[in-house]
């Protein structure tokens, strides 16, 4: 099959991206929402798209050892304001969020659609070792994701 006969609302794989981090002192170390955007922003750089991020239409995050109520909203910053923000709980199968975002894509119902994931567990055991506590971005206790996968 060559590019010229892929159905138009076939889903790409457009970019994968990392970030972690390992240090001494917690306050070296970023949250897990800054973590989020960093791969995010190298899977932008990896698929050479780095336009899509203003373009996204559903954030998928597996949710995580953190307290955000809306890590999506947090991880696009502002970006694609119109995007739909969904959160995975512990516990759901992670292919569901891969096959949520191919099945929007397919139908339609989206152009971009992000999946991501991420922890700063070493960073709040540092902090824990040092007698100190990681703090975290907050959120009003009334804001929740568009969707929530339970």
């Amino acid at each position: 099959m060559t590019v010229n006969n892929i159905a138009p609302r076939t889903p790409v794989l457009v970019g994968v991206g990392l970030a972690s981090q390992r240090f001494e002192l917690a306050t070296d170390g970023v949250e897990a929402v800054e973590l989020m955007r960093r791969a995010l922003a190298a899977a932008a750089l990896d698929g050479g798209a780095t336009a899509l991020l203003d373009r996204v239409d559903e954030i998928i995050v597996a949710e995580g050892i953190w307290a955000y109520c809306d890590p999506g909203a947090l991880v696009l910053d502002g970006r694609s304001p119109h995007a739909t923000t969904t959160l995975a709980a512990v516990g759901v199968l992670q292919q569901t969020l891969f096959t949520r975002a191919v099945e929007a894509i397919a139908a339609g119902g989206a152009d971009v659609v992000v999946v991501c994931g991420g922890e700063a567990k070493w960073r709040s055991l540092r902090a824990q070792i040092a007698g100190d506590v990681a703090t975290e971005t907050t959120q009003a206790t009334d804001v929740a994701p568009t969707v929530r996968l339970d």
